[in-house]
């Protein structure tokens, strides 16, 4: 539909016969660096060339450079709707108008998505609230505002005899409740 086609080398050229470019930026540090080295590999293998820029750590608080990426942009968000939510909400664009604050960087705006957004934050009724995630992660998967490219599992293994543990994706650490432990 946009008009690439294979070139003779492999690589995908665009409707005016040059190589499809797509930049990715990261930030320095973690793992973002060795992100971004895999994505250009893999687009690589299908004929994509990617421009890999890795904002220096000087930069990454400077909001106007971190919302005008002009491609795509890797970023390590803990996979729940709390931290998902704001990312997609139309009102969290940053823009000059906003001194460039806001979660949502590519200004993805879909007035159904703030709909669904807005109406969970005064949901009560537990089967409303369902409801309302039910359709957020069917909008999600059908839009696809961004993709999840691998999750970081952290297991835990106690000892047979211990109770009252809880671990919770809300809390910062794993020992928040430690005080209501035991050993039987």
């Amino acid at each position: 539909a946009v008009g690439w086609q294979r070139g003779p080398s492999g690589s995908l050229l665009d409707g005016a016969g040059q190589p499809v470019t797509i930049p990715i930026w990261t930030t320095s540090g973690d793992t973002g660096e060795q992100e971004i080295a895999i994505i250009a590999d893999n687009w690589r293998a299908i004929g994509i060339v990617s421009e890999q820029n890795v904002i220096a750590v000087a930069q990454q608080r400077d909001r106007k450079l971190r919302a005008s990426f002009p491609a795509v942009d890797t970023t390590a968000v803990p996979a729940k709707f709390e931290n998902v939510l704001p990312r997609f909400a139309s009102r969290g664009c940053p823009t000059e108008q906003n001194s460039w604050t806001g979660n949502n960087r590519g200004c993805y705006q879909n007035p159904e998505m703030d709909r669904l957004t807005d109406a969970l934050q005064v949901a009560i009724d537990p089967a409303q609230q369902r409801q309302l995630y039910h359709d957020l992660v069917a909008y999600q998967t059908q839009e696809l505002p961004s993709l999840s490219l691998y999750f970081t599992i952290h297991a835990r293994v106690f000892r047979q005899g211990f109770s009252g543990i809880k671990m919770s994706a809300l809390e910062a650490q794993d020992m928040w409740n430690v005080l209501e432990w035991d050993i039987q």
